[in-house]
């Protein structure tokens, strides 16, 4: 956009210099080596030419037209109606400046970069001066809010200040803020801020700018089932939902070519499906096999409270697993647990969600909901040991007498003679104890092994089935930064 009589000069000049380039590419076409290389260049250059003349023939209409600007809708269209008002009334930058008490330099660079640096204080100024007409809806901001002020919103909507800036806004947006101070009134960079938060929370920036509180709406979410942990912060959980779900729905629209198959209820056939003849399941073939039947597998560094949660969309699933567990057998347990929760629902044309609470928190109370998760456990243990998790646990009883104390030599003992991992064997013992009230955890945790690979062989699994050019490059970025890949297979 032309904004003042400099620019007007130079863009002529530009428009004069390749109709020059273009008369030469023409008078070459006839002798050009390469007739189609050189024919793509001059179809490149007339259309610079018609845009920029298509500026400058906007810039001559509106100058000094006196042509009112529609009511605005929105505070997102107030930068350019200021600078088309201006143009319209006549006023060059140096006459706006005089008007402001500003000097010219001022307007020049509110103007360079769309009131970007301009607090919203001195916007309303503007809009004043140049007799901008704003609907309600424009102009929802506060006088004298800070950047303190609207985290101070997004969090009583459950959206953690510290969450938004590392994991929502780009990294050179959140280093702007950072050299803004919290205290900084509101300017042009609040917008930029809401527009990215909005997008993954279904809000307006007017609305994240508003008086009035922010509110997440579950409807959007479809029909969804929270399980939630004891003294967890319900509105936190919302939100991370929904961050999951925005990303959940980037991915799907990345492997929308990847064929959907049916998923397996029996956990022994997808065992012997995975496994190699006398090898225990690994990470990597447990999260290949996955994709391998359509299903995403999402591993993600804030787990907002939640373990894993599986989302529906249409006949596809996807899981979104917490991996800032170190635990392998713990996050292939949580991966298959939630595997289960699809097949049982993947023929259920509606939308699910499914968040699994902490382990140490079963039973919750609810007969129903308690007899899924066992349901749901007991499959998860088949599929990694391969053979009736009820069966070894009650080798482990045995073998212990029921005696707590004697429980962790006895689960090793098992798993040695029956050949089965001992991370996964504590982990079922561990839940099967919790369901009777008795917390075996810290002695479970004590026989699990690390791999603090976990996250980067997920993320690179994830960048082998994804189209990322499907993607927005904003929406790949926050992918990206969300399951701490830094890079992504290019098509």
């Amino acid at each position: 956009m032309i904004k003042n009589e400099r620019q007007l000069r130079i863009t002529r000049t530009k428009v004069e210099e390749f109709k020059e380039y273009l008369s030469t590419l023409e008078k070459e076409k006839e002798s050009s080596k390469n007739p189609v290389l050189t024919g793509i260049e001059e179809s490149a250059i007339r259309g610079q030419i018609e845009e920029l003349e298509n500026q400058i023939s906007e810039y001559e209409s509106l100058w000094g037209a006196h042509i009112p600007i529609p009511e605005l809708k929105s505070f997102e269209e107030i930068p350019k109606a200021l600078i088309r008002a201006r143009i319209s009334l006549g006023l060059s930058q140096k006459d706006l400046a005089e008007r402001m008490g500003l000097k010219e330099q001022q307007i020049q660079r509110y103007e360079a970069d769309e009131y970007r640096a301009a607090s919203l204080a001195r916007v309303r100024e503007f809009i004043s001066q140049l007799n901008i007409k704003i609907s309600k809806q424009a102009e929802p901001w506060q006088e004298g809010m800070t950047y303190e002020n609207l985290f101070q919103r997004l969090g009583s909507a459950g959206i953690d200040p510290n969450f938004a800036i590392t994991k929502i806004l780009p990294p050179e947006l959140a280093k702007e803020l950072e050299a803004k101070g919290k205290d900084t009134q509101m300017d042009k960079t609040a917008i930029e801020v809401a527009q990215r938060i909005g997008s993954v929370y279904g809000w307006t920036p007017d609305q994240i700018l508003g008086p009035e509180s922010l509110q997440i709406d579950m409807s959007r979410l479809g029909n969804v089932q929270f399980k939630l942990r004891r003294n967890a912060n319900r509105s936190r959980v919302v939100a991370q939902a929904f961050y999951s779900h925005y990303l959940a729905l980037l991915v799907l629209q990345a492997c929308s070519e990847l064929p959907v198959r049916p998923l397996p209820r029996n956990p022994y056939e997808i065992y012997k499906s995975i496994t190699k003849v006398g090898q225990p399941i690994s990470l990597d073939n447990a999260l290949r096999h996955v994709w391998s039947l359509g299903m995403p597998i999402l591993a993600l560094v804030d787990s907002g409270g939640t373990q894993g949660t599986h989302f529906k969309e249409g006949l596809r699933s996807v899981l979104v697993l917490n991996d800032s567990t170190a635990y392998q057998a713990r996050f292939m347990f949580v991966l298959f647990h939630e595997f289960w929760h699809a097949a049982v629902h993947q023929n259920d044309d509606r939308q699910r969600s499914f968040v699994l609470e902490e382990f140490q928190d079963l039973p919750s109370g609810n007969k129903e909901t308690d007899n899924e998760e066992h349901i749901a456990n007991e499959f998860a243990g088949a599929v990694l040991l391969g053979r009736n998790p009820n069966k070894l646990v009650k080798m482990c009883y045995d073998e212990s007498q029921g005696d707590l104390l004697k429980m962790k030599q006895a689960v090793q003992l098992v798993a040695a003679r029956e050949m089965v991992p001992v991370d996964v064997l504590a982990n079922i013992v561990a839940f099967r104890l919790a369901e009777e009230g008795a917390n075996w955890w810290g002695a479970a945790n004590n026989l699990q092994t690390t791999n603090p690979e976990m996250p980067r062989v997920a993320g690179r699994i994830l960048a082998e089935f994804i189209d990322p050019t499907r993607i927005a490059p904003s929406d790949l970025d926050l992918l990206r930064r969300a399951i701490r890949l830094l890079e992504v297979r290019e098509a």
